[in-house]
């Protein structure tokens, strides 16, 4: 049985495998011309899988399907209810502008009736150390970088307690430098609480870095399915990710759209144990 958001297991009590698998059957969506065109996938427990291509190709109309925002034409999403469990991170941190940084990040907790006043405060306590925000609790969203800002968005959305948390390029406005200490951050926050993740980007070097798996979305459908078998934390400079860079960017260029799920695991890849 699917448990509400006030249900989920707060941060920090040791749980099981995280949230079901979700599956998507035949997804069309169309706005004048077909954007999610008989679209299938299926998103594995604790994976943060990144999604790729060309503007127009109906990424964010795949994310906003799922998070509830977009309305399908047909097809089906299970478990039913999906858009309930899940959070989503924007490029822009929507954080409001009136409150601190500490009253945003409650705001995740608002409607949990499971966690009394206390125990919310000490979350957002937790989670506001992990983010490296504790000395900017009173702060307002004006008042932070755009790192900072987006480390608090994502603190909000994962204190949720999703079971999918769907981010639409989240660290595409950040600098290079405060880019990787982004993803250092989300990796470490992921490794200690695994949720299913999402994300879109146009960073083969991103996706590379932070996916388990990377499909390539072209005309509204998943052309190209791969996984990529390196642990972490990744070397930026290994030959293994700019062997996977290159593929992916000819397939997105169209050389190799033909292929439809690929494991790419060849022997140096399969010395590399976790």
């Amino acid at each position: 049985m699917l448990q509400r958001p006030d249900q989920l297991p707060i941060m920090g009590k040791s749980i099981g495998q995280v949230g079901p698998t979700i599956e998507m059957k035949h997804l069309c969506k169309a706005y004048g011309r077909s954007v999610l065109d008989d679209l299938s996938l299926a998103l594995n427990p604790g994976e943060i899988t990144a999604l790729i291509g060309r503007s127009g190709c109906g990424k964010t109309t795949l994310l906003h399907a799922l998070a509830g925002l977009a309305t399908l034409d047909s097809g089906t999403i299970t478990p039913v209810g999906i858009a309930r469990l899940s959070a989503i991170l924007f490029q822009d941190h929507r954080l409001l502008p009136w409150m601190s940084v500490e009253k945003n990040l409650s705001l995740a907790l608002l409607r949990n009736e499971a966690m009394d006043r206390d125990s919310k405060q000490q979350a957002v306590a937790k989670m506001l150390l992990r983010l490296g925000l504790e000395d900017h609790t009173k702060a307002r969203p004006a008042q932070l970088s755009g790192g900072q800002a987006q480390r608090a968005a994502l603190g909000r959305a994962l204190l949720q307690e999703p079971t999918l948390l769907l981010m639409d390029e989240p660290f595409a406005a950040l600098d290079a430098i405060t880019r990787a200490d982004m993803h250092d951050l989300l990796l470490s926050l992921h490794a200690a609480r695994p949720h299913t993740i999402l994300f879109v980007t146009h960073d083969l070097q991103e996706a590379t870095r932070l996916a388990d798996r990377i499909l390539v979305m072209q005309q509204g459908q998943i052309v190209e399915d791969v996984v990529i078998p390196l642990c972490q934390p990744r070397d930026l400079d290994s030959s293994h990710l700019r062997h996977f860079q290159s593929r992916l960017r000819r397939t997105i260029s169209g050389f190799s759209a033909s292929t439809h799920h690929s494991n790419i695991s060849d022997t140096r890849m399969e010395n590399q144990p976790c």
